[in-house]
């Protein structure tokens, strides 16, 4: 099978399959094996064997790829794609190079985004959201908040405000970890500012009383290991007299045998 990646900060496009991905494992498998028969080295052979087991390692170590960072600029903001997605990015670079996005109106680009949203089309959403906050103009403030709120959907992979908020509780972050949400800010009239900043207060109290509440829990639990503490200790003191009262029994015991033994040649 074969794997396609995209970096989501310099746009490369690379590609891998099962059998590097099983070679990766190998060399995983080959490393670990030669620091277990280093160490056993350090005991058991020479300084050489656990030498030549550590260089063994270390080239075996080094053979291992992480497919999921970008060969071109080591970025970990990496997606899986589909051939479908590779095809549809190929149509919209040619779609930009013969000027389609400049010579198609705003509504009509919009209303494909939204169908792609719709359909969970977020590579498509994405490339073509892009394209049009390039084109639109900075004095339609308007048009180009609501490309940003567009895009901030797309990239919490949702397709309304309610789902937002749901997505970023789920994810534990808040709007503000969004640079689309400054944009909005910016350019958005009051009313979609005021909505997203109400989520956003919601979200933040939510992931607040999540934090109180495990806190508390970890108080509990620190509570609950002192508690045990405790009783281990009481039960150690509680067992120490046990022993001490058993010890002192039997040497009672002893003495009395002792008497009983001696009065009888007396």
């Amino acid at each position: 099978m074969d794997y396609i990646r995209k970096c989501n900060i310099c746009g490369n496009i690379w590609c891998y399959t099962d059998e590097e991905i099983r070679e990766n494992a190998r060399h995983s498998l080959a490393g670990s094996l030669s620091s277990i028969l280093s160490l056993s080295s350090a005991f058991l052979g020479s300084r050489y064997d656990m030498y030549e087991q550590n260089k063994i390692g270390n080239t075996a170590r080094n053979k291992i790829v992480n497919y999921e960072k970008c060969p071109s600029c080591n970025s970990n903001d990496t997606v899986l794609i589909s051939k479908e997605d590779t095809k549809n990015m190929r149509d919209i670079e040619e779609k930009k190079k013969n000027g389609f996005f400049k010579n198609t109106s705003l509504e009509s680009l919009t209303q494909r985004v939204e169908m792609f949203i719709d359909n969970k089309d977020w590579i498509s959403a994405n490339l073509y959201l892009e394209q049009m906050i390039d084109i639109v103009q900075i004095d339609n403030s308007l048009e180009k908040a609501n490309l940003y709120l567009l895009k901030l959907y797309v990239d919490n992979k949702v397709s309304n405000k309610k789902e937002l908020m749901e997505n970023c509780i789920f994810n534990k972050q808040t709007l503000n970890d969004n640079e689309n949400f400054e944009y909005i800010k910016k350019f958005g009239n009051e009313k979609t500012i005021k909505e997203l900043e109400e989520i956003n207060e919601i979200v933040e109290e939510k992931l607040k009383e999540e934090k109180i509440q495990k806190e508390k829990q970890k108080q509990i639990q620190i509570q609950k290991e002192k508690q045990k503490q405790i009783q281990d200790k009481q039960k150690q003191i509680k067992d120490k007299k046990l022993f001490i009262k058993l010890f002192c029994a039997i040497c009672l015991l002893i003495i009395v045998i002792q008497i009983v033994v001696f009065a009888k040649y007396i």
